[in-house]
């Protein structure tokens, strides 16, 4: 009898999976996966909140960054699609060269429209759409190195209700090239990686208990 081939890491979410209570977009440079596995490593499978991540990286990179996520993280790892209902304890990896943003239905949309700030796939229209949609129930984590495409989006994620959170440039593994979210009416904490999921963590327990 012919044996199936293994399910890859970045296969669909299971039929069954609970609706996201909250949205966490991370903003990431090229490089610096170090950063990526001390957050992810860190983050309980049952946290109630999707995570979307937006890396800049080569198209040829496609699945690669799923499958090195999903070693290192118990949360569910795919790569983004359209049409993908956003689901508690997945994360969706914007895939290069597209736009990713968030529907009404809580759904994920990918175009491949004009560059936003020469960054397809940039931070800046997700947060904007994203905090639209899930207000003070956003929390969004800018990661040292990004190159300015975030300014509008974090002034979103502020404005809605939403917690954003950078890392400190200090400890970063990517020099930062400008820091688009050090607006104070938009940064909520400066952390190093390491703090960066235990500040989730607490982030979702507040939302759990005030409903």
């Amino acid at each position: 009898m012919r044996v199936p081939p293994p399910v890859p890491a970045f296969a669909r979410s299971p039929v069954g999976s609970v609706p996201a209570a909250a949205l966490v977009v991370l903003a990431a440079s090229a490089g610096g996966f170090s950063v990526l596995e001390a957050i992810f490593s860190a983050l309980p499978a049952d946290v109630p909140a999707a995570v979307a991540l937006v890396q800049h990286r080569a198209a040829a990179q496609t699945h690669m960054l799923a499958t090195r996520l999903a070693r290192v993280t118990a949360l569910h790892v795919v790569d983004a699609r359209a049409g993908d209902v956003l689901t508690a304890g997945t994360v969706y990896i914007a895939p290069p060269g597209r736009d990713v943003t968030v529907t009404p239905a809580r759904m994920l949309a990918l175009t491949a429209g004009p560059n936003v700030r020469r960054d397809r796939s940039a931070a800046d229209s997700l947060l904007i759409s994203a905090a639209s949609v899930f207000g003070g129930r956003l929390a969004a984590v800018v990661l040292a190195g990004r190159d300015g495409d975030l300014a509008d989006g974090v002034r979103a994620v502020h404005a809605a209700g939403g917690v954003v959170i950078t890392e400190d440039p200090a400890g970063a593994h990517v020099p930062s090239k400008s820091a688009p979210a050090a607006d104070p009416r938009g940064v909520e904490q400066v952390l190093v990686a390491d703090a960066v999921a235990d500040a989730l963590v607490r982030w979702l327990a507040e939302l759990d208990s005030v409903g």
